[in-house]
């Protein structure tokens, strides 16, 4: 049995991955989470977006409601 060298979590846990060096790819996936990935960039990224589709005029809501496209999620949004 192999175990990740930082979390010490089995290669029995389903869908998990080992690099060269002993680490599980969760704790690649928290690495890359914490110390690679700029999230000031993808913040300004996601607000140049919203002010793409922003509406200025007074009195119309802005509003962004995240469904999974199914028909009960559309008729929610409706």
């Amino acid at each position: 049995m192999k175990y990740c060298v930082k979390c010490v979590i089995p290669d029995t846990r389903p869908h998990i991955e080992f690099n060269d060096e002993g680490i599980c790819s969760a704790c690649q996936t928290a690495y890359e989470k914490k110390e690679v990935i700029d999230w000031d960039a993808r913040e300004n990224s996601l607000l140049n977006i919203f002010n793409k589709f922003r509406k200025n005029v007074p009195g119309m809501y802005d509003c962004i409601i995240p469904v999974s496209g199914g028909k009960d999620s559309i008729y929610q949004v409706y």
